[in-house]
């Protein structure tokens, strides 16, 4: 996933109101959204799967990162 960039669709009520929790946007009945965590921004769905990123970590350095979403 890259960097979305346009504005959120809206905000989510959360039960922890210092966290900014965005919905981006809705696609084959599933949500994807945002929220920022030390400045970053941190992507997840209420769908099962993965969602991927990569994300710098210093001077000519980038990382893959890869949450994955599972329900029972």
């Amino acid at each position: 996933m890259c960097s979305c960039i346009a504005p959120a669709q809206k905000r989510v009520i959360t039960s922890n109101t210092g966290i900014k929790v965005e919905l981006l946007y809705k696609i084959d009945d599933c949500s994807v959204y945002r929220f920022y965590d030390g400045g970053y921004p941190r992507y997840f769905s209420d769908c099962p799967g993965s969602i991927d990123w990569k994300e710098e970590c210093g001077k000519n350095c980038t990382r893959k990162v890869r949450i994955e979403t599972v329900y029972n």
